[in-house]
């Protein structure tokens, strides 16, 4: 499970943040 994927894609709406 990649965190950073789930809350670029959660933020995607809001603020997308690419967190590699």
């Amino acid at each position: 499970m990649s965190d950073s994927v789930t809350n670029r894609r959660s933020l995607s709406g809001s603020a997308p943040r690419k967190e590699r």
